[in-house]
């Protein structure tokens, strides 16, 4: 199987395969300690554990890749991502001009507990529906990099506008030229631009002014645009064009006439071709699911084979006197090819980036003109949202295109950059590190987050240490250890409490002893079952490998848990993470208690963090059980009282 995959990256790339072979060669070395790996073999063993976990534990038997317990504290620390930005532009791996790509993804509504701390919830404390991710791209040089996200559960312009100014600051103190924000046209993105724009009466674009005297463009997303031009003509069934418009691109003359565009067309062209002997058609991509979507609105794919160049020709060829349709279509068509342009040369020359004196930027404005017409209301040609979207989006794209070219010595602009798309794919990579789920938890989105940003530092050979999370921060304790002191612990519990703090001590036992080869910690942390008395529940549980801890360990852990059972108010009101203000606590309430007889002089320190350690764990766990069942309880709760009612 290893022979095989080795032939199949070789004919990929020359580095997968270096790669591979580099790995294959640690394995029949004998280094004194860990294997260095190279910041390429790292990032392979990243991708490849948080991709497919069973692909990841088959290749490690047969290849030396770095353990699971190496990538896992590889990507502990975390990453700063404005610190992360800064250091790529100070190495030339991004340009200063950047542009604010905005969008929500959807969440499993859900709390999970992670590090002492509880996630999946919102600042107001409601369980978050949805993240809002803020991501950079260069103009120019590009590395798409989130900066910002913020987890809600509704997204509000308000929300929007705190999140885009956030942004603008960093960016800004960071040194880099944020030239346009762009996300769709969702009412409350539209909102935020609204209330963000210095538009004023006879302005001909959106836009605002940053510290460096840089206009910063509000477009709205062309890939959502192109899509809502086709939900309309499929709702509205018929566009009337009650004006003429003529425009240039490539040299050539285009006219849209007056008339009526019928989406009733499209499926007669669908059907003809249909008949075609041997599944042939002209119209390739204009199937049966493309004229009837129902609920896949949002791919892209069926979107633009509507405007597709075979669509528009078959439509030509079936129906050589439906002009208006016909140019309108194409119209959409050479405007996507305007606004999607992803490298300098096209195979169609209308798809070329932009430059000076090709006619785009005029077309674009004129576009927008024509648009902007006084539609009375029997012409219906677009809804107001979508026509106002795709005005401010021309005039935006066009001006911010004309401060590049003209003003800042641009050679080109690749107009694909402004689009979400880049985000979307970020959404997807979340959605596949967590097994394939449309729906993923806030936890799941942050660990991916982490992850990514650890293998992109990793491919432009940026050293970890210089990116990392700040966390060496000082917290001010006081008010919470005078609250401690105030309270009175009585450790005498009942026995079912006392049979569940024996196992947990059994379970720190068996732990400790793996980890300790010392007959004096064996002999003090641990009993012979035939020799004691075995509480009854453990007697119960225990089917021959359970570990009786002693009468200390038992005291120490029950201890641990009446301490936090006490003060579980005061730490829950703390906004630092549960496990951490947890330890604090343990460690100020036993702190000159004598622990005599869990462990030897040696490891007894050890020992006790272990001890404190898990105990704050399991409690942190039981806290966030409780929490995410309250909405269940509240559901069972309301579902009994209608019953009642109904009675």
């Amino acid at each position: 199987m290893i022979v095989n995959m080795l032939s199949y990256i070789r004919n990929v790339t020359t580095e997968s395969q270096d790669i591979i072979k580099g790995l294959l060669s640690l394995k029949y070395n004998k280094p004194k300690g860990r294997p260095k790996y190279s910041s390429s073999e790292l990032r392979f063993a990243l991708l490849l554990r948080y991709t497919s976990y069973s692909a990841y534990k088959m290749m490690r038997n047969e290849i030396s890749l770095p353990s699971d317990c190496l990538l896992r504290n590889l990507i502990s620390g975390g990453i700063d991502s404005m610190k992360a930005l800064t250091k790529l532009l100070r190495e030339d791996k991004i340009g200063h001009d950047v542009v604010l790509l905005i969008d929500e993804m959807f969440l499993q509504q859900q709390e999970q507990y992670s590090g002492g701390d509880l996630v999946g919830a919102c600042s107001d404390g409601e369980l978050a529906s949805g993240i809002l991710c803020y991501m950079v791209v260069s103009l120019k040089r590009s590395i798409p990099f989130v900066i910002h996200a913020i987890p809600e559960h509704s997204c509000t312009a308000q929300v929007v506008t705190d999140g885009i100014n956030t942004c603008i600051g960093n960016l800004e103190s960071s040194d880099f030229k944020l030239r346009a924000v762009i996300t769709d046209n969702y009412k409350s993105n539209v909102s935020s631009f609204n209330s963000l724009s210095s538009k004023k009466p006879g302005d001909q674009f959106c836009s605002m002014a940053s510290s460096s005297n840089k206009n910063i463009f509000f477009i709205y997303d062309p890939v959502h645009l192109i899509k809502n031009v086709r939900n309309n003509l499929a709702n509205q069934k018929i566009f009337n064009i009650g004006k003429p418009f003529v425009y240039k691109l490539d040299k050539k003359t285009f006219t849209v006439p007056t008339g009526k565009v019928k989406w009733s067309l499209l499926y007669r062209v669908e059907e003809i071709d249909s008949g075609l002997l041997s599944s042939l058609r002209l119209a390739p991509k204009l199937t049966f699911s493309v004229t009837h979507f129902g609920n896949k609105k949002q791919n892209v794919a069926l979107a633009l084979a509507i405007f597709d160049i075979n669509t528009i020709s078959a439509l030509e060829y079936y129906f050589p006197e439906e002009k208006c349709p016909i140019e309108f279509l194409r119209l959409i068509h050479n405007w996507w090819l305007v606004v999607n342009a992803k490298e300098r040369y096209h195979k169609i020359p209308i798809g070329n980036a932009m430059i000076k004196s090709d006619g785009k930027i005029e077309f674009l404005r004129e576009f927008a003109d024509w648009l902007d017409i006084e539609i009375i209301p029997s012409n219906k040609l677009l809804t107001t949202a979508t026509r106002q979207a795709l005005i401010q989006t021309n005039r935006s794209m066009a001006n911010l295109c004309f401060e590049l070219l003209y003003n800042d010595d641009y050679e080109f602009v690749l107009t694909g950059r402004l689009q979400t798309d880049p985000l979307e794919r970020h959404y997807s990579k979340y959605r596949q590190m967590s097994g394939g789920r449309f729906l993923v938890g806030l936890l799941e989105v942050i660990r991916s987050e982490n992850i990514i940003r650890v293998k992109s530092m990793l491919k432009e050979n940026i050293c970890l240490e210089d990116v990392i999370v700040d966390r060496s921060l000082d917290f001010d304790f006081t008010d919470l250890l005078e609250n401690i002191d105030s309270i009175e612990f009585v450790y005498d519990v009942d026995e079912a409490t006392t049979e569940a703090t024996v196992c947990v001590a059994g379970y720190i036992a068996h732990k400790l002893l793996k980890k300790y080869q010392c007959d004096d910690c064996k002999f003090k942390l641990s009993l012979h079952k035939d020799s004691v008395k075995i509480t009854p529940f453990f007697k119960l549980l225990d089917q021959g490998g359970l570990i009786f801890p002693t009468e200390s360990l038992r005291e120490l852990v029950k201890h641990a848990f009446v301490i936090l059972d006490r003060a579980e108010t005061v730490i829950l009101e703390q906004e630092l993470p549960y496990r951490k203000v947890a330890q604090v606590v343990l460690n100020h309430v036993c702190e000159h208690s004598p622990f005599m007889g869990i462990g030897c002089d040696k490891h007894i320190q050890n020992t006790i963090k272990v001890v404190f350690t898990t105990v704050c764990n399991v409690f942190g766990k039981n806290v966030a059980k409780e929490h995410s069942q309250c909405s269940r309880k509240d559901t069972i709760k309301e579902f009994k009282t209608r019953q009642l009612k109904k009675k």
